[in-house]
This record gives structure tokens, sequence and C-alpha cells, in this order.
């Protein structure tokens, strides 16, 4: 993360030699933008604390976010932008291990019992750096944060005036109870996963690369691969083999690295239209 945060920090270093080679016709003001994301998440943390059964296999996570951007464009080769969007936020995907030998004389495997996915609405936040790659064509970088659990946020505090504070806490956060009976025993495997901070309002650190292409009529298409790193768990708790006197921790920290892609339709400045309406003169 450091080498990011450097990359980013040097990268205008270098902007005077490569637009010396290509004019910046990049639109400056605001511009409004359709964006889509597929993302994989980093995989589930799981530590075993007591017993001899194998833990369960956490695996990496498929989510996704879109939403809508806004943002404005200045000094030729900067910009700052904020989006509303709606996608995921927390992932749990994991296999148990099941002693089949033991209960059928089959081989030993791990099952795949659980696969889900939460998602709330959040206001990623960001600073950008461009500049000319080729003819209708930008290089892009991106730092940022994105805020995180505004919409539970807002009603723990509606509901901490009217309930106790532990219930008022629980109804906004996540919860997630599993039992698998996948032997016909409904005490083979249990879990419990919660959330604890999703009635507070949490920030991740956004890192992004991409590039711009510019259409015949000024708008914009971007594609960019975007980093989001989490500095809190989303999702935390613990499993238990009760059969087998087995048990653990579990936790989701949810750092993913993404595909974006946008659409962003560019308004023209001042300047901008003084032009074409000159032009429309001629």
């Amino acid at each position: 993360m450091k080498l990011l945060i450097a990359f980013f920090c040097v990268l205008p270093a270098f902007q005077p030699a490569t637009a010396q080679k290509n004019e910046n016709n990049f639109p400056n003001g605001f511009h409004i933008g359709i964006t889509g994301e597929g993302n994989i998440a980093q995989k589930m943390a799981v530590i075993q604390t007591s017993g001899s059964w194998p833990e369960p296999i956490s695996h990496p996570a498929w989510g996704w976010e879109t939403g809508l951007e806004f943002s404005y464009h200045f000094a030729k080769y900067f910009g700052v932008s904020v989006a509303a969007v709606y996608g995921t936020v927390a992932q749990i995907k994991y296999d148990v291990y099941v002693p089949y030998f033991e209960y059928f004389g089959e081989e030993d495997r791990y099952v795949p019992v659980e696969n889900r996915r939460f998602c709330r609405f959040q206001i990623p936040v960001k600073f950008e750096f461009h500049t000319p790659l080729a003819k209708d064509f930008s290089f892009c970088g991106s730092i940022g944060m994105n805020i995180k659990n505004i919409t539970s946020a807002i009603r723990y505090t509606c509901l901490k005036e009217k309930l106790p504070l532990d219930v008022a806490i629980n109804q906004c956060n996540y919860g997630v109870y599993h039992t698998s009976n996948v032997i016909n025993n409904p005490y083979y495997f249990e879990s419990f996963l919660e959330e604890e901070l999703g009635h507070k309002i949490q920030l991740d650190l956004l890192l992004s690369i991409g590039v711009y292409y510019q259409l015949p009529y000024n708008d914009l298409i971007r594609a960019s691969i975007i980093g989001n790193f989490s500095f809190n768990d989303k999702l935390k708790g613990i499993y238990e083999y009760p059969l087998a006197n087995t048990s653990g921790t579990m936790s989701s920290l949810h750092n993913h690295i993404g595909l974006e892609l946008a659409y962003i339709h560019c308004f023209r400045t001042k300047a901008q239209r003084a032009a074409w309406r000159e032009s429309k003169g001629k």
C-alpha cells in the first residue's frame, strides 16, 4: 500500500513530459456519470482456538457496486468527485469439514455451507489526476475515502432515543447465524457472525488507476482498477463443531479489488459554450 501511495505522490512530476507529446483536450467543468463495478474480496480470516477437527476453509468472494458520480475537473489535470453507490460491503463464503468416513464410510471432505453478500449505500469521495496518453485517451489515477454505513448510522441516531442502546445497535447491525445438518444432525456445525460497527460511519481507503476515452461528442468512458482497503472488520464472530469440541473465530475485513466502468456526460463550461456559439455563428 505504501508503494501505491508513493506512486500517486510522484505521478504529477512526470506530467509535463507527457503533456508535451499529447495535447490535453480533457473537458474541464462539471461531469455526471453512471458507474458499475465488479470486485473480488479478500477471503475471511478463520482461526481455530480449540479442538482437533480441521477449521472451515474460506474463499474469496465476488461483489458489485453501481451508482451515480458527480465530479468537477479543473486546471487541466485535476478533478474531485463524489458518488452515491449501492453495493457489497461485506461477504461470507466458506466450506466446513465433514467426517463422511465416520458417518457414511465415504472419504472425508469439505462441503460449502455459506455464500452470502451484504449490501448498503456508500459515498466514495476522490481526488483525481489525469494526463493525456494519446489522441482521445488519458491516463487517470485517484485517491480518496469510501464513506460507509451512512443510512444505518442515521437509523441508529433515531432509534437510540426510543430504545435501549444495545437494542438499537442490534437493529442496525447485521447478524448472521448458521446451523448445518449435512449429517442429519442440527448440532453438527454452527457459526455466528455479527457486525459490531454497522451503526457507526466508517471510512475505507480508495486507490485507483485507469484510462479515459473521449467520445466524439465530448462525453467520456472510463475503465479503472480500484482497490478498497478497510480499517475495521465488517463481520466477526465464532464457529463451533459441538460434537467434536472444536471451535474458533471468523472475521471479514472486506478488502477488495475491482474493475469499474463508467459513462460520463460532460457539461460545457462557459468558455466552451461561447466557442460553440461562435462556431455556429460562422
